[in-house]
């Protein structure tokens, strides 16, 4: 009957029904009698067959097959040897699905956990991740210590399921990790720390010194699928441990990483991120963690902490571990910390040892280089606020002599120049300032310096050095609006105490450039014309003395000083002397009438001139004018003296000729007393300096001299 039965089942799996084919093999496959554990050839034959119908069954099917329904020994052979067959043909998948009615079927057999565990690798193998995944995650429940399957088994079966499942476990949360770190996926990451959650449910308390590298791929993986709050819970724990190994140091460098990333998104407390970054530092101090925690102390600056982000700074800079670059960068932290903090001096310290170290190049050198401006700058307001401009002013020059290429630093030596002088330090006004001069000749605050530092030059008698400041000024700004008044005290100062030709030369430039004030201009030109007179330049010098004087004439200014009237007073006894000098060179021949007409013209062109500075001119020039038109008015009568007489008088008429040429010469005589006394009473009227009076007095008797000789001679003529 069973060979009959097998016989119909291999028929109606031919004709392709493989339903009839297991209807028919389910009774001698049911048979008690069917050997499990070594089948005759018969029966292996009904397992091969079975094999054949199973490959086109259905699951379903499967499952409710009488022997494999029944759970008898018999259906855990067709189970087995099913899977078997389906695993050598590549059908891993439809393996893993035997294995698993087998598993369902069969729960308390002691192969039970190595089927879902085989199921599980069946499955990875064809592909099916997710699903061999979420079985895993199942199978502590199922066969783990504490499960009803567990309890049912000797202690060598549960210990050796427990040692391959965990191992299981480990290499696929392994597996998962390593995914994670080489894609960055979150989903990697999740189900690995899923599964490391499962190994070490297993594993209990019974963990060994390598669980320690596993504990912190877990922390890695919890963090990584975005279960920070565990991942965190799990490296505090690490950290607590204080291991001295490689696990340990990474364990607290992941700490501080996770800590200070998770203030910086505002996830974590400033005092957690501090605490983990001096930890990492002092426990297990090196490069890496001296750049977490500058990296902490950097985040803390952003976030204006400057307490916290000085302290870790601080902290950095004392560790061995820093480099040279890495000591640079915490001084430049604690320097813009100390800024913030309004500890200007110690912000100026710690940038200037950063300024050292890298010597002003790079990043770290530009920005050692603006920390130091910077916090020189608070020291600067903070000395002005204490009423220490003087201390204020150095600390400006300082910084612009150590940074001479900065943009700021015109700013910095003219707000020098004005401290040095609310302080009254002269020396300081002069030296920053002529500095500003020479480095900045094309910015307009240079008028400012010439304006504060030309007088202090003036004041040491320095005017040669005041004298080209102004000028220069004024060459470089020639449309400013003090550019003609620093030209003109530049000539001035040149006049009064040269270089020689420098007044001229400023004179001349003012000239042909600045029309007003008008008096300014009459004064150039009248000084130019004097300094060609000087030079022998008569017809040149005249012109340029009448252009100025017809200036003058025309109206000027009221506020022109005394010093133009005593210009003008001096150019016109100047001209006056011209006239004079002709007036010399004109001799008195016969025809007398003649040569006195054009003496006389002369005489009265110089005596013009020389009147008008009596009337227009300070006190001193009106009284030189005043002596030289007595001068002249003497040589006259001498001219008149000395004049030649017609031949062939004889007599009496040769005596009237005399008497009359005497009378026209006391005439000349009187009129020059009245000169010098005149200037005599206008001395001792306006109280004018007594040495004056000698040359005065002197030709007045050299005058009364002389008209008293020819009162003599008109006596010793009379009858």
């Amino acid at each position: 009957a069973a060979v009959a039965r097998y016989m119909l089942a291999w028929i109606r799996l031919q004709s392709g029904d493989v339903d009839g084919a297991l209807r028919e093999l389910s009774d001698p496959l049911s048979d008690p009698s069917f050997s499990c554990g070594d089948p005759s050839p018969f029966e292996r034959a009904l397992v091969s067959l079975f094999v054949r119908a199973g490959k086109d069954s259905s699951t379903a099917r499967l499952e409710s097959f009488a022997p494999v329904k029944g759970g008898t020994c018999v259906g855990k052979v067709l189970l087995s040897a099913l899977w078997e067959a389906e695993e050598k043909r590549g059908e891993a998948a439809r393996a893993a699905e035997v294995r698993d009615i087998a598993s369902r079927r069969f729960p308390s057999d002691a192969n039970a956990a190595a089927l879902e565990m085989e199921t599980v690798e069946s499955l990875l193998r064809g592909g099916r991740e997710r699903e061999a995944l979420d079985r895993t995650l199942t199978l502590r429940g199922k066969y783990g210590p504490g499960s009803a399957w567990a309890q049912s088994q000797p202690a060598a079966v549960r210990e050796k399921v427990t040692k391959e499942l965990t191992g299981m476990i480990r290499n696929l949360g392994g597996r998962k990790f390593d995914e994670g770190i080489r894609t960055g996926e979150r989903s990697a990451f999740s189900s690995s720390a899923a599964l490391m959650g499962e190994y070490f449910q297993l594993k209990g308390d019974d963990t060994s010194d390598e669980d320690g590298e596993l504990r912190l791929k877990w922390a890695i993986a919890l963090l990584g699928s975005g279960d920070r709050e565990n991942g965190v819970l799990l490296l505090e724990e690490l950290v607590r441990e204080q291991r001295g190994d490689a696990t340990g140091e990474r364990a607290a460098v992941l700490y501080a990483e996770t800590m200070i990333a998770g203030y910086e998104r505002k996830e974590t407390s400033i005092q957690d991120a501090e605490d983990a970054a001096l930890l990492l530092l002092e426990e297990h101090p090196s490069e890496k963690s001296v750049s977490l925690a500058l990296r902490a102390s950097s985040a803390f600056l952003l976030a204006r902490e400057y307490e916290s982000a000085r302290s870790t700074a601080e902290e950095v800079e004392r560790n061995r571990s820093a480099s040279p670059a890495q000591a640079a960068q915490a001084r430049l932290i604690q320097a813009e910390a100390a800024i913030f903090e309004g500890g200007g001096v110690a912000a100026r310290e710690k940038a200037a040892l950063a300024l050292a170290d890298t010597g002003g190049a790079g990043e770290a050198g530009a920005r050692a280089k603006d920390l130091y401006l910077l916090s020189s700058l608070k020291e600067v307001e903070g000395k002005e606020a204490a009423g220490d401009s003087l201390g204020a002013a150095a600390m400006l020059e300082e910084v612009s002599v150590r940074f001479a290429g900065a943009p700021e630093v015109p700013i910095y030596l003219l707000r020098a120049m004005r401290l040095y002088q609310q302080g009254k330090d002269e020396e300081g006004v002069i030296r920053s300032g002529l500095r500003f001069r020479k480095d900045f000749p094309r910015r307009e605050e240079a008028v400012e310096v010439a304006g504060v530092v030309g007088p202090l030059l003036e004041e040491r008698k320095e005017f040669a050095r005041a004298g080209e400041l102004y000028e220069a000024v004024a060459e470089s700004f020639p449309k400013g609006e003090a550019a003609p008044r620093f030209l003109f005290h530049a000539a001035r100062l040149a006049e009064e105490h040269g270089p020689s030709g420098a007044a001229e030369r400023r004179f001349t430039v003012y000239r042909a450039k600045y029309a007003n004030p008008r008096w300014k201009w009459a004064y150039a030109t009248l000084s130019l014309g004097l300094a060609g007179r000087q030079r022998g330049e008569t017809k040149s010098s005249i012109r340029l003395m009448e252009e100025g004087l017809r200036k003058a004439d025309a109206g000027v200014e009221e506020e022109a000083p005394e010093e133009f009237a005593e210009l003008t007073g001096k150019a016109r006894i100047a001209i006056g002397e011209n006239w004079a000098e002709q007036f010399r060179k004109t001799r008195l021949v016969v025809p007398l009438e003649k040569s006195l007409a054009i003496k006389d013209r002369f005489f009265r062109q110089a005596l013009g001139a020389f009147e008008k500075v009596e009337s227009e001119a300070p006190l001193e020039v009106a009284l030189q004018a005043s002596l030289l038109s007595g001068d002249l008015l003497v040589e006259y009568g001498k001219a008149i003296q000395a004049s030649q007489r017609p031949k062939g008088l004889k007599g009496s008429d040769r005596e009237g000729y005399e008497e009359a040429l005497r009378d026209r010469e006391r005439s000349f005589y009187e009129r020059s007393l009245d000169r010098y006394t005149g200037a005599l009473d206008r001395l001792e009227d306006e109280e004018g300096p007594a040495d004056l009076a000698v040359p005065i007095r002197k030709r007045l008797e050299t005058a009364q001299a002389l008209l008293e000789e020819t009162m003599t001679a008109k006596e010793g003529k009379s009858p």
